[in-house]
């Protein structure tokens, strides 16, 4: 340690150039290490902020594209946007992964749309919207077969209902005995706070690719957030839901179903082979040429109108509204066999012309793929 000489301080050095440094105390490197940290620490966190940044505008891109692939309206997308909005989750796609998260959402929606003073059927029409956009998000099923009663419907299937004016419950059936359906309602048991018990209440089913159904029935009691339905005897059928169209030409070969193929198995290359059927007999190898023959008469049509459901058609026959047919047409590069039956028919005298418009009862999943794709791409 330097002793103090000629006025020098012992904590100084002293310099062959006659200059004198200062050595630099424990609170004079934390201040230089601080005023060099700074800038770094700055610089680190405005890096972090951007690539949080990046990734939310891609995890929203992402969104929206599987929100359009889905086959979701720009007004749907808004409400799932505000439902998002919400949950505050900073990963849109996180909605995807669980229907609780979506349905903890709408039962707030609706507890304010309430509270604002909207009517009944302005509730009701809302529970509809919902109930589109909830099948659309997580049992997006292009195929739904006519109900023939309450006990035919898919187990999650949204149900509405008002069981006094003013109030609309949102809910889905989760299951069923004997007697009761049992209903969950949205939002829990708070929601059925001072919910009269057996009385009459309308309840309304909205299927989309299929219709609207309407039946009612009594509450006959409460389990927690299940409401316990008595089964209806009858289940009114009313308006079947329609989709909006693209416009295409698209030349089409229609033919009549009158055996019961498997669908499946054609549109993918898959046919039965003699060795799976245990090959046919001689007797009967006459027969099955005939059948096939009838069944494979083709006629040519034209598609004029195609969406993910119904397709309307040119074509020069009468076709029987009591038969289905094979609808075979190519799109994207890939054969679809698509088995439909009629539902609306037009007659133009112009060339002794019909237009009729045809259902899809049932196609393979790739078929599905490719259709919808294509449908995608030309909205």
């Amino acid at each position: 340690m330097l002793s103090l000489r000629g006025g020098v301080n012992d904590v100084d050095i002293q310099t062959i150039f006659g200059i004198t440094w200062r050595k630099a105390s424990i609170e004079d490197v934390a201040l230089t290490v601080f005023i060099f940290a700074v800038p770094v620490v700055i610089l680190v966190v405005i890096t972090v902020v951007k690539k949080i940044r990046y990734r939310r505008i891609h995890d929203s891109q992402l969104f929206l594209f599987k929100l359009k692939r889905l086959g979701l309206s720009n007004f749907q997308i808004k409400i799932i946007n505000n439902v998002i909005g919400i949950l505050s989750f900073s990963n849109p796609n996180r909605l995807l992964e669980n229907p609780e998260f979506f349905e903890e959402a709408v039962a707030r929606f609706l507890d304010h749309v309430r509270e604002s003073g909207e009517d009944g059927d302005s509730q009701s029409m809302m529970c509809r919207d919902i109930t589109v956009i909830y099948d659309k998000l997580y049992f997006n099923m292009l195929f739904k077969s006519p109900l023939k009663g309450v006990r035919d419907l898919d187990e999650n299937q949204l149900v509405y209902c008002m069981p006094a004016p003013g109030r609309v419950l949102l809910g889905k059936i989760v299951s069923w005995n004997g007697h009761n359906l049992y209903m969950k309602v949205f939002g829990g048991q708070s929601r059925l706070a001072g919910l009269g018990l057996n009385r009459p209440v309308p309840f309304h089913i909205f299927r989309m690719g299929d219709a609207e159904y309407e039946f009612t029935s009594m509450i006959t009691g409460k389990e927690g957030p299940l409401l316990l339905v008595e089964i209806p005897r009858e289940l009114t059928r009313k308006d079947e839901s329609r989709h909006p169209y693209v416009e295409v030409i698209l030349p089409a070969l229609l033919s009549t179903a009158s055996t019961d193929f498997s669908v499946e198995g054609e549109s993918a290359g898959e046919a039965p082979t003699e060795e799976d059927r245990g090959g046919p007999d001689e007797g009967e190898e006459a027969e099955e040429s005939d059948r096939i023959e009838t069944v494979e008469e083709r006629f040519p049509c034209t598609i004029y109108k195609i969406n993910n459901y119904e397709a309307v058609l040119r074509i020069h026959i009468r076709l029987d509204f009591n038969h289905r047919y094979y609808l075979d047409f190519t799109v994207l590069d890939f054969n679809l066999r698509i088995l439909a039956r009629v539902i609306t028919t037009k007659t133009v005298e112009e060339g002794d012309a019909s237009y009729y418009t045809v259902k899809f009862d049932s196609m393979s999943e790739s078929a599905n793929n490719v259709l919808k794709k294509y449908v995608y791409e030309h909205l």
